[in-house]
């Protein structure tokens, strides 16, 4: 494949009132070919990789995480995204399991993955150049629910579990000493610590989120400062008006 020379793009910018460079013309070539399952290694010399950005997770995710195709996502691209041989092959690997696998030369991480079938001998030339985005096209493993889920489930997860780890170490540098929240203290510590142990494990990221809720209410509660009523002032006027009836009583008396 070739990109548009000067010319074609000249002609293309005056029919669509545009002003594309060579590198725009290249970053919807390479959009186009990712989505289509191409390989868009020819097109390197004309686009700093960096450009094309996907989300991605090396600590979480590192290379060799099991991974599955996510059929449904990748299929329901439009069509004319979708070149017949890469419809064959999600077709034909979509219950196959495979292991992330990121360009060791791709020091601007921009999210681009490679797959490698956990069988190496299935590896082909095709398999090799194509290209996915983690959290659109690819499930990963997870161990506490032991099947393939979206990987933002297991991000938020984390985020989550993380939130409430912070939330408990503010509550225990106060003086809470009310028996309610004290007990919703202890049993959000005892969730953390039955999961972390494996003995009840919560996989929502939703009930994490919950408790952290709950945490987050009683911070506030103990660190908000109690507003003092303040007392009513007087009336100027009828200050005023006391110290007058006073003088005139004290010179009535004197008389």
């Amino acid at each position: 494949m070739r990109l548009p020379n000067r010319d074609k793009r000249k002609a293309y910018n005056k029919a669509h009132k545009t002003h594309y460079t060579l590198q725009d013309f290249a970053l919807m070539y390479a959009i186009d070919g990712i989505q289509k399952g191409q390989d868009i290694s020819w097109l390197k010399p004309y686009l700093p990789m960096d450009l094309i950005a996907h989300k991605d997770n090396w600590d979480l995710f590192p290379d060799g995480t099991k991974a599955k195709l996510n059929y449904e996502g990748i299929m329901s691209r439009p069509p004319k995204y979708l070149s017949d041989e890469f419809k064959a092959w999600v077709e034909e690997n979509k219950e196959e399991e495979f292991t992330l696998f990121r360009d060791p030369e791709d020091k601007n991480r921009n999210g681009l993955l490679a797959l490698h079938y956990v069988d190496a001998e299935k590896d082909t030339d095709f398999s090799k150049t194509l290209l996915f985005d983690l959290y659109s096209d690819l499930f990963v493993y997870s161990e506490l629910e032991n099947t393939y889920v979206n990987p933002q489930k297991i991000e938020d997860l984390e985020n989550q579990i993380a939130n409430v780890k912070e939330s408990l170490k503010l509550c225990d540098a106060l003086d809470i000493d009310t028996y309610e929240e004290t007990k919703q203290i202890v049993s959000i510590r005892e969730a953390l610590e039955e999961h972390e142990d494996g003995k009840k494990v919560i996989a929502d990221p939703v009930e994490w989120q919950n408790m952290d809720s709950i945490l987050q209410n009683i911070l506030e509660k103990e660190t908000t400062t109690p507003e003092t009523e303040e007392q009513p002032q007087e009336d100027g006027l009828e200050v005023a008006a006391e110290e007058v009836v006073e003088e005139k009583t004290t010179e009535g008396g004197e008389e």
